[in-house]
């Protein structure tokens, strides 16, 4: 796993941002409006290559010594900035005039230094140009410089690497329009930008090209709610003329007031792999077409992370994860079949009303496989596709429009009305899902005006319905709902589905405090890789529980180490301090010696475990509250607690509800023990067969609908449905056998138990489908 995944963690309130062409079109090479002062800059690993020696620089350029080759592209000539071009390393003089010399097919080589950008550069028919920072280079932004720094056109390649960026008082950012390559590597971006303009735009014109972002850094990107009149600072923006393929590659982009990627509106592709963004209004990753994805990438929504500028967030603020759009009028329509595959979305305490995953309505197909969203957040959906319309500069995406998710597990207690809200895509499947959603009044599932849809294999425990079709023509196989009680974390009927194993039985040893880990975001030691230290012993504190924020102190008689997550504890030699939540976290501590101290706030939330650091397997677990003192708590909560006394005797699968209820004395041997095992081993011979309601209301319209399904058991007509028949074409009888139905609702609504799987249910008109497994 990458080491950012693992690490940090629909329509807006009121009025959606305008999208408009004088909005979205306009020049987006405006200016900054700086807010905080310079960060230290990290050290780049000095390149390998030494400088060639070039004579006569300048105005007449001599003979190159040496020729050079980066990341597959060569070099005529390797010049030094400083010594052969007569730049100033001090910061105290502009380099521009200097740069604006640099001659076709050149490597410039920048040694340690500030290197002051005051002026646009227009830097046309280059062949292969590379900048290259072999110490500690700082580009940095002239104060009150607004405009774009470096303009690099009609050219066949770029190289960049090593700088960092300093834009506490002005702005830096950099234009590529190649034709064949660019590569961009290790960028660290420090001060908080302003309000506008483009941080970098690197685009590839020819269909065949590549161009590679790689360890680009920026965590302060601008004011995060600054997108008001379309402004707001972008990080990288890939317009009509990037044709090839963008690759961005363990990036970390933060703080983005207008788009952490705004790559939709380009015919090429854009692929996001082992990234991190954090805080990114209108979006983080914004994209579309075959051929764009985002892969194996962490994206956190999260007010309490975020210590910059709070303005205009009564404006555009909407801080979606991923949001996918294929139309545009000045642009066209790309190919269907974006996707999201093996992400981790976390949303909490978001300001903003915005969904983790949103497809506008000019949006095609979107796939999402092997995903872990949380939702702490009180907001419209989870993930929403919207209809099918015409919205401003944005013609609606055609067909293909479907929503395909397979192994998405969806968890928290945020509050929404729907947790999968998708309208005008027929095609859409949803396929071994866990949808777990606590509070309020939620459905899971929402399929509006679409056909030829499955959902199957699939778990939904929300208070409400956990399906809703309407309009709609889906096939269900093995759905089931449950209705969260109390909390709903580990009671709720997980037994059957195997998350009540996942930490009850085991209780952790193994699986890592996952009876409680789904509100944690996805973090698990038994994802951590490979061996980072070489002390023998590793600390591992896991928050389990939300509700508050967790802090601690470690003290050990031996060397001291953090772990390698982001955001890792502090250490001051044997001591570290750290902190996490307020509804997940993970962190570790490789260290010799013993544990001398363990102490801190909220510790009751927090699992934490002694790990062999050098096997990465939990040795142990150990109590927080008593730990080092009760470090003789190597069966805490294994065996002595909730294991075999407490949960598998008393209130397993085999003494409850099995032998006792209705297998013995009720009917076992004539009642569904024998044909249908214990799941639907029921209090009366009708109820173990019919344990399934599919409800079809007719009252949210004065629309006449008709429908018809059926199953693969055997289904009935509920006659003591608590809706009655309230119009003349709610008292049409409708007609049932063998296991189909085919009926008429009006006003009223007509409801049917079942036993097996509902299929091939088609709805026509507006009424409402529910759909509850009361097993």
């Amino acid at each position: 796993m990458a080491h950012k995944l693992g690490s940090d963690p629909g329509s807006p309130r009121g009025k959606p941002e305008s999208d408009s062409d004088s909005e979205d079109e306009r020049d987006v090479d405006r200016g900054n409006d700086p807010d905080s002062s310079r960060f230290g800059r990290r050290t780049y690993l000095k390149a390998g290559a030494a400088a060639a020696t070039v004579a006569g620089l300048g105005t007449g350029l001599g003979t190159a010594a040496a020729a050079a080759e980066r990341e597959g592209i060569a070099f005529e000539r390797v010049v030094d900035a400083v010594d052969d071009l007569g730049m100033d390393p001090t910061g105290g003089q502009s380099v521009t005039d200097q740069i604006a010399d640099v001659p076709a097919n050149t490597l410039v080589q920048f040694p340690d230094g500030d290197y002051l950008i005051d002026e646009r550069l227009d830097l046309p028919r280059l062949g292969n140009v590379g900048f290259e920072a072999i110490g500690d280079a700082t580009i940095v932004g002239a104060a009150g410089f607004t405009n774009t720094s470096w303009n690099v056109r009609d050219s066949a390649a770029v190289y960049y690497a090593g700088f960092t960026h300093d834009q506490s008082d002005g702005a830096v950012g950099h234009f590529w329009r190649v034709s064949d390559r660019i590569e961009i590597h290790d960028i660290d971006v420090v001060g908080r930008g302003g309000d506008w303009g483009v941080e970098m735009s690197p685009s590839i014109t020819d269909s065949d090209g590549v161009a590679r972002i790689v360890n680009y850094t920026n965590k302060k990107g601008s004011s995060w709610a600054s997108y008001s009149g379309s402004g707001g600072r972008m990080g990288f923006y890939l317009g009509p003329d990037h044709s090839g393929t963008a690759k961005f590659v363990d990036c970390d982009l933060r703080e983005y007031g207008n788009n952490a990627l705004y790559t939709s509106r380009c015919p090429g592709n854009v692929q996001v792999f082992d990234s991190y963004f954090e805080n990114n209004n209108v979006a983080s990753v914004r994209i579309g077409g075959e051929g764009s994805f985002v892969e194996n990438t962490r994206i956190v929504v999260s007010e309490d992370r975020y210590t910059g500028p709070r303005r205009d967030e009564d404006k555009a603020f909407n801080m979606r994860g991923v949001l996918l759009e294929e139309n545009h009028k000045n642009h066209g329509q790309k190919a269907a079949g974006a996707a999201v595959r093996g992400c981790e979305i976390l949303v909490e305490e978001n300001p903003t009303w915005a969904p983790a995953i949103m497809s506008w309505s000019n949006g095609r197909s979107i796939e999402v496989t092997d995903t872990t969203i949380t939702y702490e957040n009180t907001g419209g959906y989870v993930i929403c596709k919207e209809d099918y319309s015409n919205k401003a500069s944005h013609p609606a995406g055609e067909d293909p429009r479907w929503l395909r998710m397979d192994n998405v597990t969806i968890t928290g207690s945020g509050d929404v009305p729907v947790v999968v809200e998708v309208e005008d895509a027929d095609g859409t499947e949803i396929r071994n899902c866990s949808i777990h959603m606590t509070d309020n009044d939620a459905d899971g599932i929402r399929l509006m005006n679409s056909d030829d849809c499955v959902v199957a294999d699939t778990n939904v425990v929300v208070p409400g319905s956990a399906t809703d079709f309407q309009n709609s023509q889906v096939e269900t196989r093995n759905v089931t709902h449950e209705v969260p009680e109390d909390d709903g974390s580990t009671d709720d009927g997980t037994s059957d589905d195997g998350t009540s194993d996942d930490g009850t039985s085991d209780d952790g040893s193994t699986d890592d405090g996952t009876s409680d880990g789904d509100t944690d975001g996805g973090f698990r030691y038994d994802e951590a890789e490979g061996v980072h230290t070489d002390l023998p012993k590793e600390l591992v504190i896991e928050q389990v529980e939300s509700g508050a924020r967790v802090s601690y102190e470690v003290e050990v008689d031996g060397a001291l180490e953090a772990g390698e997550w982001e955001y890792p504890p502090t250490v001051d030699g044997t001591t570290a301090t750290g902190g996490m939540g307020p509804s997940y976290g993970l962190d570790n501590l490789y260290y010799d010696g013993e544990v001398t101290r363990f102490e801190g706030e909220n510790l009751d939330l927090v699992r934490v475990f002694v790990a062999d650091a050098q096997t990465r397997t939990i040795v142990r677990e150990v109590d927080p509250l008593s730990f080092p003192a009760g470090d003789g708590s190597t069966d805490d909560g294994s065996t002595d607690d909730g294991s075999t006394d407490d949960g598998s005797t008393d209130d397993g699968s085999t003494d409850d509800g099995s032998t006792d209820d209705g297998s013995t004395d009720d009917g076992s041997t004539d009642d569904g023990s024998t044909d249908d095992g214990s799941t639907d081993d029921g209090s009366t011979d009708d109820d173990t067969a019919l344990d399934s309601v599919v409800a079809f209301d007719g009252s949210r319209s004065d629309e006449i609908c008709s429908y018809r399904f059926s199953v693969t058991g055997e289904v009935v007509a509920d006659q003591e449905s608590d809706a009655g028949e309230t119009g003349d074409w709610d008292r049409i009888e409708d007609t049932v056998g063998d296991g189909a139905v085919v009926g008429v609702v009006h006003t009223g609504v007509d409801t049917y138990r079942f036993s097996g799987d509902l299929v091939d249910l088609e709805l026509r008109g507006s009424a409402a489908v529910t759909f509850d497994d009361q097993a």
